[in-house]
C-alpha cells in the first residue's frame, strides 16, 4: 500500500515538472515571437520613414488619352545627332529634370503670328546638372512637339482651314472640334508629360530666357523607373568624374529600349 502511494506521488510530481517545463517553454517562445514582431514592426516603421523622404520617379505609366489626330515630320540634318560625339560638340546644359507643369502648347509664332509646328512650354524642376553651368532650380523650357485641342489648333492653322474649305467633307461639328486633339511629334520624339522625369539637353535663349530642348528625340529621354535618392546618389559627382555610381537608364526613343545614361551623354 505504501509503495503504491509512493509510486503515485512520483507520477504526480513528474507530471507537475513536465507541465512546468511546457509552460516555461511556451512563455519563452511567446516572448521571442513578440520580440521578433516588435522588430519587424520597428523595421517597417523605419522603412516607411525613409520612403516618406523619397519618391519613385516615373512610377506611373502613361495615362490613356482621347484619340487624337497625329502627325509627324522628319528633318534632314547636316550631322548625325544620334551620335553622342556630335552632341558633345554643342555647348549644352545636360540635366535631369522633372516636368512640373505643361504651361502651353501653340502652333502660332508669338512674334510673327505665323503658323508653326506645335511647340510646348513647360515648367521644369532641375534635379541634377550633369554638364553645364545652369544654376536655377526651376526653369521654363520649350520643345518642338506637343498636344493641343483641335479647335485651338484650327484657329492657328491657315493651311488646315484652307484644306477644309477645299474639302468640305473634312469639316467637323462644333461638338467634335471640342473633343478632338492634335498631336505632333517630330521624328521619334517624345511628348512631355506632367510629373515625368527626363534627361534633357538644354540651351538658353538669350532674348526670352527660356531654355530650348535640343537634338529632337536624342535631347529628351525618359528615365526608367527609379528612386529619386538612388538616382541622385548615382549621378552625384558626374560633372567632375564622368562616371555614374550605380545604374541609371534612359529610354532610346528610336528603339523604345532603355540604355545606361553614361553611354548616352
Amino acid at each position: 500500500m505504501e509503495k503504491s502511494r509512493n509510486k503515485s506521488s512520483i507520477i504526480y510530481i513528474t507530471i507537475i515538472i513536465i507541465i512546468t517545463i511546457l509552460l516555461a517553454y511556451i512563455g519563452i517562445k511567446y516572448i521571442n515571437i513578440k520580440k521578433n514582431n516588435d522588430n519587424i514592426i520597428g523595421q517597417g516603421k523605419e522603412i516607411t520613414e525613409k520612403e516618406e523622404d523619397d519618391e519613385i520617379l516615373n512610377e506611373k505609366a502613361k495615362e490613356p488619352v482621347n484619340d487624337s489626330i497625329k502627325y509627324s515630320s522628319f528633318f534632314t540634318l547636316s550631322e548625325d545627332i544620334s551620335k553622342r560625339e556630335v552632341r558633345r560638340k554643342v555647348d549644352c546644359n545636360i540635366v535631369i529634370g522633372k516636368v512640373k507643369k505643361i504651361i502651353s502648347s501653340s502652333n502660332v509664332n508669338k512674334d510673327s503670328k505665323e503658323e508653326t509646328h506645335i511647340i510646348t512650354k513647360a515648367e521644369l524642376e532641375i534635379l541634377d546638372v550633369l554638364k553645364g553651368d545652369l544654376k536655377e532650380k526651376l526653369v521654363i523650357i520649350k520643345k518642338l512637339g506637343g498636344r493641343m485641342k483641335y479647335k485651338e489648333y484650327l484657329k492657328g492653322s491657315k493651311t488646315l482651314r484652307e484644306k477644309i474649305k477645299n474639302n468640305p467633307e473634312m469639316k467637323m461639328t462644333e461638338e467634335e472640334e471640342e473633343k478632338e486633339y492634335v498631336e505632333y511629334a517630330p521624328q521619334n520624339d517624345v511628348l512631355l508629360e506632367e510629373g515625368k522625369t527626363y534627361l534633357f539637353y538644354l540651351t538658353k535663349d538669350k532674348e526670352d530666357g527660356i531654355y530650348g530642348v535640343e537634338f529632337l528625340q536624342y535631347g529628351s529621354r525618359e528615365l526608367e523607373k527609379i528612386s529619386k535618392k538612388t538616382m541622385l546618389k548615382a549621378v552625384s559627382g558626374f560633372s567632375k568624374t564622368n562616371k555614374i555610381n550605380g545604374v541609371v537608364r534612359v529610354k532610346n526613343n528610336d528603339t523604345g529600349k532603355y540604355e545606361n545614361i553614361e553611354d548616352v551623354i
